[in-house]
């Protein structure tokens, strides 16, 4: 559904969708508009993720990194070869075992990662509900967004 699609249903139809569906579309939507900021640097959602998570720790494993982004192998390991493709990160085989591999940012990861921050991306990002929202329904929102996480975890 396109977003001219969704400015198109009225209120009272949005009211009816059940929570799971309205919290997906909106999802659905926010990534998109996100990867098509980041098309621009040759990033994809998951592939910014998975730098900001190498930028923050060392030596990570693919399966520390499958359990950090709550994604599966398959989606992981497309984004470590694209970003291995591009410089942006190692893979390195332990010594101990060779089964055993190590990934980590490289400095061409962590200057893209620094172009990424010095950009308006995310402040772009914030406007979806910084112009959609007032300050007081913000702070509401992060409060039951918080509320619905502890409640998962």
């Amino acid at each position: 559904m396109s977003y001219k699609k969704i400015k198109e249903i009225d209120e009272q139809s949005l009211k009816n969708y059940r929570f799971t569906r309205l919290f997906g579309m909106t999802a659905r939507h926010i990534e998109n508009y996100i990867y098509k900021l980041l098309q621009p640097y040759g990033l994809g959602f998951e592939q910014t993720r998975m730098l900001f998570l190498l930028s923050c720790r060392k030596d990570l494993q693919l399966n520390d990194i499958v359990k950090e982004s709550l994604k599966d192998k398959t989606t992981i390991s497309r984004a470590i070869s694209s970003l291995e493709k591009k410089g942006f990160i190692t893979k390195t085989h332990s010594h101990r075992d060779k089964r055993i591999v190590y990934i980590n940012i490289t400095q061409e990861g962590k200057d893209k990662l620094q172009e990424l921050t010095d950009s308006t991306i995310f402040s772009e990002a914030e406007s979806i509900f910084t112009n959609a929202l007032t300050t007081e329904e913000q702070e509401i929102f992060k409060q039951c967004l918080t509320k619905i996480l502890k409640g998962m975890l």
